[in-house]
């Protein structure tokens, strides 16, 4: 019994393994060609029953899941910029280089460039410029 794929009748899927068992089992020895087809037609059955099965479990696993906590910085922000004052004002006293770089990790640190270079100009641009033109005059 041979599947006819043009009928427009429906086929259950166990009538659909009986018939493709059938072919497999009659068509072992004769026909390679029709071997293949038939070792096709099942291929596509268990990959639909593979998908289906799949499906089931994706739609399943639906279920809603606790939110993940946001992992905290080991520092808050202003904690990095307390850790970067303590570390470069000194520094400061002794080469004018330093107050830039200072600016820079605040920058790093804020993640607005904007924001912090016109920091950096409000409060450090004054004194930076007074000791530049200091060493230089």
């Amino acid at each position: 019994m041979l599947l006819n794929r043009d009928a427009p009748t429906a086929i259950s899927p166990l009538d659909q393994v009986s018939a493709i068992a059938e072919t497999v089992v009659s068509l072992y020895r004769t026909n390679p060609l029709e071997q293949v087809r038939a070792c096709l037609r099942w291929g596509t059955i268990v990959v639909r029953s593979g998908i289906f099965i799949l499906a089931l479990v994706a739609t399943e696993s639906g279920r809603r899941k606790k939110p993940r906590r946001k992992r905290r910085s080991l520092y808050t922000k202003s904690e990095k910029n307390q850790i970067i004052d303590s570390l470069l004002h000194p520094l400061s006293d002794q080469h004018w280089g330093f107050v830039i770089i200072d600016g820079v990790l605040h920058a790093f640190n804020e993640n607005d460039p904007v924001e912090s270079f016109v920091k950096f100009l409000k409060f450090n641009a004054p004194e930076l410029l007074k000791r530049i033109l200091k060493e230089i005059l």
